[in-house]
């Protein structure tokens, strides 16, 4: 079995207690408890490679995840296509009335500095605010951890003082507040340092509930169906399905894989 979307306690949002060595020491721990049948993991920690390179560094020199084959590391990406505004609170994320769609490149086992330097520099240009958000123009710059924390507390700043309460973190306000030019990923993963070395996939909860039939209806199957999978988080067997069903019935890639996300 493969699970392509693995959060760590790098992620913005994670669900592990105690500090961050303890986090560490108790997703270490989980991912060694796992069924025999696991053997690939993909780390997906929204758009930073930490994570991967922290599990890299457990399996190759601590001797740690020896039931485990193949670690892979996954960018997660909000599209500018079709995709709404999506708030981060202290509770998490909020759906807006709009559907959300992510685009995830699965890379082959690179070493982490690869993705920073070839992939994540190369998108930087193609990255802007999303409409509507309280941040200042478009934002440019080289991703990282303190990037984001740094755009995330500017738009917190630039907010009334009574309203800033409603907001996540800075680091979760900076990656909520981004989206990035799919036009601009395409020629990013046209790099020759990429080249046959990751596959896309499109993810999103809910395929079953996805309109196939408003105006967005192109769009949204140039992109499905240029991904090579997609992505779910289904609750159950028959929720996926389900989802696998109505991707047939819409005539659009259905090469729908479930994951932990």
């Amino acid at each position: 079995k493969w699970d392509l979307h693995v959060h760590t306690p790098e992620s913005f949002v994670h669900n592990y207690p105690g500090d961050k060595d303890a986090a560490w020491d108790a997703f270490l721990l989980d991912l060694e408890k796992l069924p025999p049948e696991f053997k690939v993991i993909g780390i997906n920690d929204y758009i930073l490679v930490d994570g991967y390179e922290r599990v890299l560094k457990a399996k190759r020199e601590q001797g740690r995840l020896t039931n485990i084959d193949l670690i892979l590391p996954v960018v997660e990406l909000r599209l500018d296509k079709f995709g709404g505004v999506v708030q981060g609170g202290k509770d998490g994320y909020s759906q807006s009335g709009w559907s959300r769609i992510n685009l995830h490149v699965i890379f082959d086992e690179v070493e982490p500095e690869l993705i920073r330097q070839q992939f994540l520099a190369a998108i930087a240009p193609s990255y802007s605010l999303v409409p509507g958000s309280s941040g200042q123009g478009k934002w440019s710059g080289v991703i990282t951890r303190e990037s984001l924390e740094a755009l995330g507390k500017a738009i917190i700043d630039s907010v009334p003082v009574d309203k800033r309460g409603d907001f996540g973190s800075p680091l979760i306000e900076g990656f909520n507040n981004l989206n990035v030019s799919y036009d601009g990923l395409r020629k990013a993963l046209q790099n020759q340092h990429l080249a046959g070395i990751y596959l896309v996939a499109i993810g999103k909860t809910e395929w079953e509930n996805l309109k196939w039939d408003d105006h967005t209806i192109a769009e949204k199957k140039t992109l499905i169906n240029e991904a090579h999978l997609i992505f779910t988080a289904a609750e159950s067997p028959e929720a996926y399905n389900k989802a696998r069903k109505k991707l047939f019935e819409s005539g659009v890639n259905a090469n729908l894989l479930d994951c932990s996300d």
